[in-house]
């Protein structure tokens, strides 16, 4: 529901009250569902590192560990097996950087959130000093 059917642009943060009495997720919870991916609950896992990932047209090229527990590193396989959304043009060759914060916990289990690029380091792409 835009500015046409409310009078009113929307808000980044607003949710609405739905007729059933539950309420629409903010623009904002909408983004970052999308950049999140659950890795399950591998036993004996829990810290947080933050891991490089190379996409290209259709997949996800690559994935390496940058820093944080050394115990999650062996969750690369399972961050390059996930479906990512990130969207190329029709034709590119490009590759996209990215870089995924991954939390572990005993009680969840393991989350990858790719990082929005307005937050993450502008130095090298790969997290190299």
């Amino acid at each position: 529901m835009g500015q046409k059917l409310t009078g009113k642009k929307p808000s980044i943060r607003e949710s609405l009250r739905l007729p059933n009495g539950e309420w629409t997720k903010t623009a904002a919870e909408q983004l970052t569902q999308l950049r999140t991916a659950s890795l399950g609950k591998p036993a004996g896992v829990s810290g947080s590192a933050e891991f490089t990932i190379v996409f290209t047209p259709g997949k996800t090229e690559s994935v390496d560990y940058a820093s944080g527990d050394k115990s999650l590193e062996p969750l690369m396989k399972k961050i390059k097996a996930q479906p990512f959304q990130v969207e190329f043009p029709v034709g590119s060759e490009a590759k996209i950087f990215r870089r995924a914060q991954v939390g572990c916990f005993p009680t969840s289990g393991c989350t990858a959130v790719l990082i929005p690029i307005s937050a993450a380091n502008a130095g090298d792409p790969l997290g190299k000093p």
